[in-house]
C-alpha cells in the first residue's frame, strides 16, 4: 500500500502518484483508498473503490496510470484515475463523513502503527525487495523474448538466461513470504546471470555499428 497524503497534511491539498500494471496485458485497475498507515491493506480502513477499465494491452509495467487526490476546505476527497496513453479517466469522491472513521479510530490506529513500526518497516522492505526482483524478472523476460534475441546473443546464453529467468520465477512464485535478505540474494544471483549477456549483447551492438 503506498501513503499518498501524509497524516497531518493541510488542507486543501493535491497529491500525484503514477501506478502501472502488475500482470501482461492487464486490461483493468482497482483503485482503492484506505484510510490508515500500516503496509498491508488488511491493517488500514478501506474508504471506497473503483476501477479503471480499458488500459491498452501492453507488458507488465508499460502503461502509466497517474492516480490524483485533491482534498478540499470541507475535507471532500476527489480520487481520478488516469491512463496518460489514452486519456482515459475514472473517480469518485468521498464525503467528509461518508464511511470515515471517528477521531478515537483513528487515535488508535496511530497507536497500533507506532506500537508496530518495526515489524511494518521489515514488512515494507519485503515487500519493496520482491518488487524490485518482480520487475528484473518481467523486464529480462521481455528482453529474452525480443525479436532475434536468441540469434544476438547466441543459442547457449539465451538458453543459460531463460533457464534463469524460469527457476527464478518458480522460486518467487514457490515463495510468498520470502524474506528481503533472501530476495535480495536471488536477485543477485539472477543479476550476476543476466548481466554480462545482457551487457556484451550491447556490447556487440555497439562494435558492429563502430564497424559500418
Amino acid at each position: 500500500m503506498s501513503n499518498i497524503i501524509p497524516r497531518g497534511s493541510t488542507i486543501p491539498t493535491n497529491k500525484k502518484k503514477t501506478f502501472t500494471t502488475t500482470d501482461d496485458y492487464q486490461k483493468g485497475l482497482d483503485v482503492k483508498v484506505y484510510e490508515g498507515e500500516r503496509p498491508l491493506v488488511k491493517n488500514n480502513h478501506l474508504l471506497n473503490s473503483f476501477k479503471l477499465e480499458g488500459i491498452p494491452p501492453a507488458k507488465r509495467g508499460v502503461p502509466q496510470i497517474e492516480v490524483s487526490f485533491h482534498i478540499d476546505e470541507n475535507s471532500i476527497l476527489n480520487v481520478q484515475a488516469k491512463e496518460l496513453s489514452t486519456g482515459k479517466t475514472e473517480q469518485i469522491t468521498i464525503e467528509g463523513n461518508k464511511n470515515r472513521l471517528s477521531q478515537d479510530q483513528i487515535n488508535k490506529l496511530i497507536k497500533d502503527a507506532e506500537r508496530n513500526k518495526a515489524n511494518d518497516d521489515k514488512i515494507r522492505d519485503r515487500v519493496n525487495a520482491r518488487q524490485a526482483f518482480e520487475s528484473y524478472i518481467s523486464s529480462l523476460k521481455s528482453a529474452s523474448e525480443g525479436e532475434n534475441f536468441e540469434q544476438k546473443a547466441g543459442a547457449e546464453k539465451a538458453g543459460k538466461l531463460k533457464d534463469a529467468i524460469s527457476e527464478e520465477k518458480a522460486w518467487l512464485d514457490a515463495n510468498p513470504e520470502a524474506e528481503k535478505e533472501d530476495l535480495d540474494n536471488h536477485l543477485e544471483n539472477l543479476k550476476g546471470i543476466a548481466d554480462p549477456i545482457i551487457s556484451s549483447l550491447y556490447g556487440k551492438q555497439g562494435g558492429d555499428n563502430n564497424e559500418q
